[in-house]
């Protein structure tokens, strides 16, 4: 167990803690640290810690969110937001890149000739995705010097800041509220919620579940069908359902 203090995994403390999850996270990411939470106790438990996992319970899964950009939304947010900023949106939308992996994408990312980038996603696996005539101009705006991100170095190139000086995390989120207040788009819109438009939209456009699977670059397809299950209930309920019966290796792509 390491330098762990045995009182650490003592029920009260243990409750103590996910109660400040709980007020501290939303509650899809509470659900996945409470078991990855007890997933720890059962092992600590093999090696002599006391058996606390089961006295923590149960909670309910959460539901799969539906937040969806509309169209009227999407185009009033781009044509209100800076070229950095419209960047990083396009990134999240057109490609449906997740926040960090949109933050990544840099001029060693971009392969011109086949107007692609390559990325390493989430799970450290690599990724190719095809590019939009939009994001290859912004791209091409940019300062190439040093490998700066594309994000980085427009708003560098905006503020007439030093190319080596980045953006914040917490800085491109605070803008992306200011944005959303000033063309009035739906307030609860996330990040996130961008990747999910584009799977929706793909999705209904298509009806093929693996071209969104790909789209995203989601090893299970059970992943996928969740993004959508509020679209096309009937249809993919079920496939839910019979996708969290088989294997991990058998829904892999």
């Amino acid at each position: 167990m390491g330098n762990l203090p045995a009182h650490a995994l003592e029920l009260p403390i243990l409750t103590a803690l996910l109660a400040k999850w709980r007020g501290q996270y939303a509650y899809s990411y509470f659900h996945q640290r409470f078991h990855a939470l007890k997933r720890f106790l059962r092992w600590a438990q093999s090696f002599g810690a006391p058996a606390t996992a089961h006295q923590l319970g149960r909670i309910r899964r959460p539901q799969p969110r539906q937040v969806i950009a509309t169209t009227e939304e999407r185009g009033k947010l781009l044509a209100a937001a800076e070229p950095w900023l419209r960047c990083w949106i396009l990134l999240c939308s057109d490609l449906a890149l997740r926040f960090s992996e949109a933050r990544q994408i840099r001029p060693s990312s971009w392969n011109r000739e086949q107007h692609t980038i390559r990325y390493v996603k989430k799970g450290g696996d690599e990724y190719t995705l095809p590019l939009s005539d939009e994001l290859e101009q912004l791209f091409a705006l940019a300062p190439q010097e040093d490998d700066l991100p594309f994000i980085d170095a427009l708003h560098g190139q905006r503020h007439r800041r030093a190319k080596s000086q980045t953006i914040s995390d917490d800085a491109i989120r605070n803008a992306w509220e200011r944005l959303k207040a000033k063309t009035h788009a739906n307030a609860e819109l996330r990040p996130h919620d961008l990747r999910r438009t584009t799977a929706v939209l793909a999705y209904e456009h298509t009806k093929d579940i693996r071209a969104v699977q790909q789209l995203l670059g989601h090893r299970s397809l059970s992943t996928t069908a969740e993004y959508l299950a509020h679209r096309d209930t009937e249809k993919l309920r079920p496939l839910i359902d019979a996708l969290k019966q088989k294997p991990i290796t058998e829904v892999k792509q």
